[in-house]
């Protein structure tokens, strides 16, 4: 006797929880919403989620406060989410590099990428390129491909950093390619481009948009892209996967929530961000930083967060990066 009237105040404290849950969800939201960019401001991050929150706070009839916690590579902002509750009052704007890069990049970090989240989606990819000095005597991928077999002096390309997208990018492509670069790394993009400019290095894989002046003035010349497949953006420009099969090294902004976020809530989110990015004057203001609306929903999103991690730290391991 006792133990049933045990297991009917459970399940009745079970079905009151799950109502009150639904309930919440339903009314959400009913107060601002704080979307956590864990970089510094200025940055395409902190632009992409500002033109994102005006969207998306328009259609939830609530402002989308943006909130820049940087510091760690992105770990502090990213730590401040997955401790803050689950209420759908706090979000994350995701980068890859601190889910997918840092773990192996970091000898601890504070949480797991994904385990301590629950997925919203993607929301775009950052469109990255290959390019090279005007005066290498190369003008598409494959003749790159040969000459970097065949230079008895050797290539060389520049980095934002050892362990940067760009970087990796590039290690990528080298292990496809059966060919070998010397990397030479530089503390930021901005010194990496003014090396290329002035010829010091050959050639280096970088953001789109932080030399997409140098390419139209034809300072710089551009051979491909990173992402798996030819971009609306650059129509005459071939992806690196058309040559090298198989090859896609993309950055990426998606959203994460606290673990235990209800999903009618998440999926929420998602539902009307992927309407912003249908926006024709939202899809022009991303293109502009470099920004290509990819929208994904919650579960493949986390699954792509789980499978890069996957392959970019055997990368990692491989070229011999050590955690710091």
């Amino acid at each position: 006797m006792r133990y049933k009237f045990i297991q009917t105040a459970l399940l009745c404290a079970v079905t009151v929880l799950g109502t009150v849950c639904t309930a919440s969800a339903n009314s959400w939201p009913e107060r601002p919403i704080r979307l956590v960019v864990p970089f510094a401001p200025g940055g395409s991050a902190d632009v992409a989620a500002r033109i994102i929150a005006e969207g998306l706070g328009t259609r939830l009839n609530q402002p989308i406060v943006i909130d820049n916690k940087s510091g760690a590579s992105g770990n502090i902002g990213a730590d401040f989410v997955a401790k803050s509750a689950p209420d759908g009052y706090t979000l994350l704007l995701a980068a890859n590099s601190v889910h997918v890069l840092n773990p192996s990049l970091f000898k601890s970090m504070p949480f797991d990428g994904t385990d301590d989240f629950d997925p919203v989606g993607n929301l775009t990819n950052i469109l990255h390129v290959l390019i090279v000095k005007p005066t290498l005597p190369v003008s598409n991928i494959q003749e790159l491909i040969s000459l970097a077999k065949n230079e008895s002096d050797g290539l060389t390309y520049g980095s934002a950093g050892t362990g940067s997208i760009p970087h990796l990018a590039a290690e990528l492509f080298q292990k496809q390619t059966n060919v070998n670069i010397l990397h030479v790394p530089f503390r930021g993009g901005a010194p990496a481009n003014v090396a290329l400019l002035s010829g010091t290095i050959d050639m280096m894989f970088t953001a789109y948009a932080n030399v997409r002046d140098h390419i139209a003035a034809g300072k710089v010349r551009l051979l491909g892209t990173t992402e798996p497949q030819r971009v609306q953006a650059l129509p005459d420009v071939p992806a690196i996967n058309e040559v090298v099969p198989g090859y896609s090294a993309t950055g990426y902004y998606g959203i994460l929530a606290p673990k235990g976020t209800p999903e009618a809530i998440r999926m929420r989110v998602f539902n009307e961000v992927e309407q912003v990015l249908a926006t024709p004057a939202v899809i022009e203001r991303l293109e502009a930083l470099g920004l290509l609306p990819d929208p994904i929903p919650p579960q493949e999103f986390k699954n792509k967060l789980i499978d890069d991690r996957a392959e970019w730290s055997q990368l990692i391991r491989t070229i011999g990066i050590e955690p710091n």
